[in-house]
């Protein structure tokens, strides 16, 4: 076990410090961009999040990473573990597991709830309507209008509703939000990490709002369909569906956008911006070096430096 706890201890600390880095400069991106597209910056909070699960030893020469001193050479994370009381590592590495565990329960019990209500709600055409929910939003496959307020929609607020939530499913952003909550899982002790869950939760509905624009839709008339919805909302989601407003806050801020004159709505992402991200991924995704001396980067000399 406490050979175990070494290479954990090791393995985190090293994707510890390189996953808050990039978390945090892909939040000060997105926040010193405001009136970025939201695919664009859906992809910095999708590629901060990606570098959460990736190897923290993945050499590449254009990582920002690999400035830094090559494993086991790092002597900050040396120092740290070897300076750590073993038994203490233990109980660190079981309470990372079991906090892991209680989480992945919650989404698991979240997408069961979210099928029990899939399957006892009524059908209406080509959507269903349920008593248990209070936001319109979808599984990915079918989507549900709560029945309080399906009976106040107009037809065509009905028809904004629902084109908004069948571009979640076209967008397939419930595979996406569910991949991502399961990073925050992972990482259930980083605030960083939900905070770019959440912040990716918004950005997908912005995106929807961008392609239900950019085909001609008035920004007025669906502002208004959105805070009808939002009005019945109780603030909280059948996970891990995607509903048309989670909070007052954010509902805010996507009106506030789309009243903006210097917003235009962008259905896809430009060339310019595809190259702009591969660059950023390639900055920020690889990891660090392992010397030329030790390819395997849990090797004699650092577990000699752990124990010594």
């Amino acid at each position: 076990m406490s050979a175990l706890a070494d290479f954990w201890s090791v393995h985190l600390a090293h994707a510890l410090w390189q996953s808050t880095t990039t978390a945090a400069i892909a939040l000060l991106l997105i926040r010193a961009w405001p009136n970025a597209s939201p695919r664009v910056r859906h992809a910095i909070v999708s590629l901060a999040l990606l570098k959460f699960v990736l190897p923290p030893m993945l050499p590449l020469p254009t990582g920002l990473f690999s400035a830094a001193p090559p494993v086991p050479e790092l002597r900050m994370v040396r120092d740290a573990v070897s300076g750590t009381d073993r038994r203490l590592l233990v109980i660190l590495m079981v309470v990372h597991a079991a906090g892991i565990i209680v989480a992945l329960t919650r989404l698991a019990a979240g997408a069961l709830r979210l099928r029990g209500i899939v399957a006892r709600a009524e059908r209406r055409g080509s959507f269903l309507v349920s008593g248990e929910i209070c936001v319109p939003m979808t599984d990915g496959g079918a989507v549900l209008i709560p029945r309080s307020l399906h009976a106040t929609l107009s037809t065509a607020e009905l028809r904004d509703v629902l084109t908004h939530e069948r571009e979640h499913i076209r967008r397939r952003d419930v595979t996406t939000g569910k991949l991502q909550a399961l990073v925050a899982a992972l990482w259930w002790f980083h605030p960083l990490a939900h905070v770019l869950v959440r912040e990716g939760r918004v950005l997908r509905e912005e995106c929807c709002d961008d392609a239900l624009l950019s085909d001609g839709l008035d920004a007025a008339g669906y502002a208004r369909t959105l805070l009808r919805a939002a009005a019945f909302s109780t603030g909280r989601t059948a996970a891990p569906a995607a509903a048309i407003a989670e909070s007052p806050h954010t509902l805010l801020r996507r009106i506030r956008r789309m009243a903006a004159d210097r917003v235009v709505p962008s259905p896809r992402l430009s060339r310019r911006a595809v190259a702009g991200l591969i660059l950023l991924a390639l900055l920020l995704l690889p990891g660090l070096r392992v010397s030329h001396a030790n390819r395997i980067a849990f090797d004699h000399a650092t577990r000699h430096a752990i124990h010594h």
